[in-house]
């Protein structure tokens, strides 16, 4: 997954670097779009997560978004159990942020936002989590398996949530970025990168 993330950022950048700027910009503000994504949360060896969002943008170029954030990853138990993964409990994270950023226009294609805000998780972590022999197991079967036990606790938590954006617009609606983001709170801070499909349009026609 980082490799492929990786690759994409180069081939990202190679197509912007190459573009030569102009007087006149691409994108024309005010505009909004639609963000739909897959992240991959670091430095943990989790399942990758996903995000959705609709931003905002001005011609003072602030952007306002509304985000949401999905992570769902199973709990971390040992190898050497030997139980089937459908028996091992999930963490879910879900989180909703406002965000309010600063937008960076490297060439008439390329732009960079950084952006902040308040966020919501919503967060079930599964704890005291036992091994136990299955209740299908018959009395000296010799294919007798285990599962999981175990208990949960729900945590609704405040929270910031911080994320950079390099957004590349090969058409005036259509656009990729790659992003960075950070999600700290009490209980269960998130961080990484994700690879975002944006979707959107001019809120006022560009006068010609």
């Amino acid at each position: 997954m980082r490799r492929i993330l990786f690759l994409l950022f180069l081939a990202l950048w190679c197509c912007a670097t190459s573009l030569k700027a102009q007087d006149t910009v691409y994108v024309v503000k005010p505009r909004f779009y639609f963000q739909l994504g897959v992240g991959y949360p670091l430095p943990y060896n989790r399942q990758p997560a996903a995000n959705a969002a609709v931003v905002l943008e001005t011609k003072r170029n602030f952007a306002y978004g509304i985000r949401y954030f999905e992570h769902l990853y199973l709990h971390q138990v040992p190898s050497s159990d030997h139980v089937d993964k459908k028996y091992v409990p999930n963490h879910e994270y879900r989180e909703i942020n406002l965000s309010v950023g600063k937008i960076m226009a490297l060439n008439k294609k390329l732009f960079l936002t950084t952006s902040v805000g308040p966020s919501y998780v919503n967060y079930i972590m599964p704890y005291n989590v036992k091994k136990v022999p299955s209740p299908n197991n018959s009395w000296g079967g010799f294919f007798n398996s285990s599962i999981y036990e175990y208990e949960i606790r729900r945590f609704h938590l405040l929270g910031v949530s911080l994320r950079g954006d390099l957004a590349f617009y090969p058409r005036r609606k259509v656009g990729m970025s790659l992003g960075g983001f950070l999600s700290l709170n009490q209980k269960n801070t998130q961080g990484g990168i994700d690879l975002n499909l944006l979707i959107g349009g001019t809120l006022r026609e560009k006068n010609h």
